[in-house]
């Protein structure tokens, strides 16, 4: 008979084997630790498992849809800044409707400033803070809103600084024009423009507005850039619009259109005819800001003519084709894309605890 080979005895368990099982556990438990705090990440960011948007599957609450269009823990600093310019654009705008000699001579030009504050304090000032209140609630409209009334805000801030000289209110107009400033760049730093460009329209919508936005600023830029040519090789003074002004209230003017309006609007064309998320962020915000201008001009038109100022006009033939160009604008990109519907977030599971291994 053959004998039976011995069974070969198991090998032996060194001290390294054991140290191995345990390094190996440790970097289990540390990866599935990594795991569920980025799942909690994402579903903090409203982002899917895989980092891409969320998919419509749960609507939203009105927190949710703030965090989505908002940068957490940003948006305070602009509130705050919001409700001191509401008092001082109001106050100063009050004080310019109430006290008939705040703007002295010409008459011309107090006229004009006073349709402004007229617009400021009827329009403007309740916008300003309407927008804010929607914006905190998740609006995209209100948060457009908002922008667009701080953008306007400041416009008009440029112009009574630089325009009306020393008055009572002058310090007023100053605080407006840099409450304005910092709170529009924070109101643009904290919203989230992936997230509102994902709210907002489709193609074609954006391509309408970024053609209107091309329109008004190309069609404006290239008027005054004209007259100012004109000027430096003729001498002739710029042609004066409809309105009454001097010719240093010409020339402000000019300078401010061509340095806050023009390249804005550009801009902003550029990027939503591109597709970009800014553009759309950017876009609205200037289109509802032209619209209070326009209502703005109107109002300068009309004070000027119940003044009584020679050679007023008191309407503008051009202005309905105008201000149909904005409310096109606008209604691309704020009517058609910005239902609370449009956004939903998902939920992400955590990741389960990992099992450590038994000995």
């Amino acid at each position: 008979m053959t004998a039976l080979s011995p069974t070969p005895a198991a090998p032996a368990r060194h001290w390294w084997h054991a140290a191995l099982e345990r390094t190996t556990a440790l970097a289990r438990t540390v990866r599935a630790g990594f795991a569920r705090r980025l799942a909690a990440r994402r579903r903090r960011d409203g982002l899917g498992a895989s980092g891409g948007p969320p998919a419509p599957s749960i609507p939203s609450a009105p927190e949710a849809q703030h965090r989505a269009i908002v940068r957490p823990g940003r948006g305070r600093t602009a509130g705050a800044l919001t409700g001191l310019l509401a008092v001082v654009a109001t106050g100063s705008s009050a004080a310019g409707l109430l006290l008939p000699d705040l703007y002295g001579n010409p008459a011309s030009r107090a006229a004009m400033f006073r349709g402004l504050d007229l617009v400021t304090l009827a329009v403007a000032g309740p916008g300003l803070l309407g927008g804010w209140w929607l914006a905190e609630r998740g609006s995209l409209r209100g948060r457009l809103l908002w922008s667009g009334t701080l953008a306007y805000i400041l416009y008009t801030s440029v112009l009574s600084v630089f325009g009306l000289g020393s008055t009572a209110t002058f310090l007023l107009h100053v605080a407006a024009l840099v409450l304005s400033a910092a709170a529009l760049v924070l109101v643009l730093r904290t919203a989230d423009p992936d997230q509102v460009a994902a709210r907002s329209v489709g193609r074609l919508p954006a391509r309408i507005a970024a053609a209107v936005l091309g329109l008004l600023g190309g069609g404006l830029g290239g008027t005054w850039t004209f007259f100012a040519v004109r000027e430096a090789l003729t001498g002739a003074p710029p042609e004066e619009s409809l309105l009454v002004q001097t010719p240093e209230g010409i020339q402000l003017a000019y300078a401010a259109d061509l340095v806050l309006v023009v390249p804005s609007y550009l801009v902003a064309a550029v990027l939503l005819w591109r597709g970009l998320s800014w553009g759309h962020l950017l876009g609205g915000t200037l289109l509802v800001s032209g619209l209070l201008q326009q209502l703005g001009y109107l109002a300068e038109l009309a004070g000027q003519a119940r003044a009584g100022i020679p050679g007023a006009a008191g309407t503008d033939p051009q202005e309905p084709a105008v201000v149909a160009a904005y409310v096109i604008g606008a209604a691309a990109l704020l009517v058609s894309g910005t239902s609370r519907r449009s956004h939903t977030v998902r939920a992400v599971p955590l990741a389960p605890p990992a099992r450590l291994p038994t000995a």
